[in-house]
């Protein structure tokens, strides 16, 4: 009997760090793909590693390298996203190929770097967005979600919006910021006061109620005041703040006040909460009633009749 000889070809990939761990903007993912040929003769290798679901939100920053010339690894291309992978591995060794991709710095997809492992040479048309369902002809997978904050900004007052409000009362203002996501996220926002210190007085300056915020004075001109920093995952900063209504009508009978995104404040003083601004996040408004005096006078009996 003569026995041929057969290869026996193992192909894993990893990452590190490990597939399903969350990375952040900047990170660097470290990619291995191993080719081990546990039989008794060589063992062909024709693969190929579509990067296509990872690089909407990656770059290569170290291309891919075999560890033996017994393996010819192709340049990355631009169009499909992939590298092929070929070669012979003689029996009982080993090859790697490695490389990197580095997350990019701002958000460009669709937040998870799905990189593929087929056999073949056939690229996919489709980015994949996840390792399940595997696609025809996968040999392993890897994915890295980027966790995403997640910011609601609200605004209420006591007494709520659209209360009327009489000479001297207080009103308390409270901006909610709160981060119900995965990452850290920007707090960029302004509050304008403009259309309510025509009839009132800030008398409680604004304050946060942590220091991942950072509160400025209002302005004097602009009537405003900016709200700027980053909230971390999962947690929730308020901004408070108090207005005493003036003692005497200074203005048009309405405290409007309108918190918005970005840092660039209304020039005109709002009158209402409708139309909103743009960028207008939230709006209150608390009317101060107006007397309306009617002066008549009579006689009995009647003007004009003789006595």
């Amino acid at each position: 009997e003569h026995p041929i000889p057969v290869g026996d070809l193992t192909v894993t990939k990893s990452s590190d760090p490990v597939s399903g761990t969350q990375v952040a903007l900047g990170d660097v993912i470290s990619y291995t793909l191993t080719f081990r040929n546990t039989g008794d003769g060589p063992a062909d290798v024709n693969h190929i590693d579509s990067l296509l679901g990872a690089l909407d939100d990656g770059t290569v920053t170290s291309a891919p390298t075999a560890s033996s010339d017994v393996l010819t690894v192709s340049d990355v291309d631009a169009t499909t996203g992939s590298f092929t992978i070929d070669g012979t591995i003689p029996a009982g060794e080993t090859v790697t190929v490695t490389y990197e991709v580095t997350v990019n710095d701002t958000i460009t997809g669709d937040r998870n770097l799905v990189n593929v492992l087929l056999e073949g040479d056939v690229p996919p048309t489709e980015p994949p967005t996840a390792c399940e369902p595997e696609l025809p002809g996968q040999v392993d997978c890897t994915e890295h979600p980027i966790p995403v904050g997640d910011l609601t900004v609200t605004k209420s007052s006591d007494p709520v919006s659209g209360t009327q409000v009489a000479l001297g009362d207080v009103i308390t203002y409270t901006l909610t910021f709160a981060n119900t996501g995965d990452a850290p996220v920007t707090v960029n926002h302004l509050d304008s006061l403009l259309g309510a210190l025509d009839d009132g007085t800030v008398t409680s300056a604004p304050t946060a109620s942590s220091d991942v915020l950072t509160v400025s004075d209002v302005d004097d001109a602009t009537g405003s005041f900016t709200i700027d920093g980053t909230i971390p995952a999962g947690e929730t900063v308020t901004v408070t703040y108090e207005v005493t209504v003036n003692d005497t009508i200074t203005g048009d009978r309405n405290l409007v006040n309108v918190l918005l995104t970005g840092d660039v404040p209304p020039t005109e003083p709002p009158t209402t909460c409708e139309p909103p601004r743009e960028s207008q996040v939230a709006c209150t408004e608390h009317p101060i009633p107006v007397g309306d005096l009617t002066v008549t006078k009579s006689s009995d009996p009647v003007s004009g009749t003789q006595v």
